[in-house]
């Protein structure tokens, strides 16, 4: 029997998908060579990747970072490497220069030479931190100026 009042499991997990907070990106990683990792494929993401990064699905699906961003940061490519290889799972925050944001990202290995990543914006936490720092670091040389007085 068919209970019509409960959406199926599929597509409870497509909304879930749809509508998370959180960016996803499922990627495939692409090694040279020697076998290092040297690009990575977008697989699939989610709208909230596209909110968070301002990249639209038709631009990056079925394409390499480095065509996307020609400029990436080597540390990506090298730490989405690590995961899809050695199989292990990471949380890691990173700058990208190209998108001007900091991100805290979660990545694992859904499968062989796949990462897949949970990320977030967090810029204005960084700038808060920075500007956080910048004032202890100035009331501490207030603090030794006046102490040396």
């Amino acid at each position: 029997m068919i209970n019509l009042t409960q959406p199926d499991q599929s597509f409870r997990f497509q909304q879930l998908f749809k509508t998370m907070s959180e960016g996803f990106a499922l990627h495939e990683i692409i090694l040279d060579d020697d076998g290092n990792p040297f690009d990575y494929r977008f697989l699939e993401i989610n709208p909230a990747f596209e909110r968070i990064t301002g990249l639209k699905k038709e631009a990056v699906l079925g394409k390499t970072v480095r065509e996307v961003i020609p400029t990436i940061e080597s540390y990506w490519i090298e730490s989405y490497g690590r995961v899809a290889l050695e199989g292990i799972s990471i949380r890691i925050e990173n700058y990208s220069a190209a998108l001007k944001s900091w991100y805290e990202v979660y990545a694992y290995c859904p499968a062989p030479r796949q990462v897949a990543v949970l990320f977030t914006n967090i810029t204005e936490r960084k700038r808060s931190q920075e500007i956080v720092e910048k004032a202890r670091e100035q009331l501490e040389r207030e603090r030794n100026l006046l102490q040396s007085m």
